[in-house]
């Protein structure tokens, strides 16, 4: 369900000394899940159902309805803000436009080039690309001022989808 196999849809004809990787993912959604991921949605649906469905019932009915209230407010910002940062495509702004996942990427051979990007060039996008962006090798994009890959939102961390 979430393997795709890739595909050349560039205008170039591809490299036949050359391996191919799949497309990059856009955001977090995308397969492959990570377990992290996973069981942090699990959990959310587990601690909701046992808090609303079990433990508030019991508690009289004043305190009860602030709780609620404040149960709800919470669980609400939990959820709207991980939906957020799961959904943010992270990717440099110099290659978000160019249709990076029908864009087929060769696999980095390090007897070419030392470093993925190189004088603001990325070897695997091919695409210049800002000051600070790293290419994150699990979701196989640039991201621009790359902070780090999240096993629990599946996605990186980067300057559109980092508020801290």
């Amino acid at each position: 369900m979430c393997h795709k196999k890739a595909t050349n849809t560039s205008t170039e004809p591809p490299d036949e000394t050359q391996t191919y990787s799949p497309s990059p993912r856009s955001n977090g959604w995308l397969c492959p899940w990570n377990v992290y991921m996973v069981s942090v949605w699990f959990f959310i649906v587990l601690f909701s159902v046992f808090y609303f469905g079990t433990l508030l019932p019991f508690i009289p009915a004043i305190p009860r309805y602030v709780l609620y209230a404040i149960g709800m407010c919470i669980f609400a910002t939990v959820i709207v803000t991980d939906i957020i940062a799961i959904s943010i495509n992270p990717s440099d702004p110099h290659i978000s436009g160019q249709g990076g996942r029908n864009k087929v990427r060769p696999i980095f051979d390090r007897s070419k080039h030392r470093h993925v990007i190189e004088n603001l060039y990325c070897n695997l996008c091919q695409s210049e690309v800002g000051y600070k962006t790293k290419h994150c090798k699990t979701c196989d994009k640039c991201v621009s001022d790359f902070d780090h890959h999240c096993k629990w939102l599946n996605n990186c961390v980067g300057d559109r989808n980092y508020w801290g």
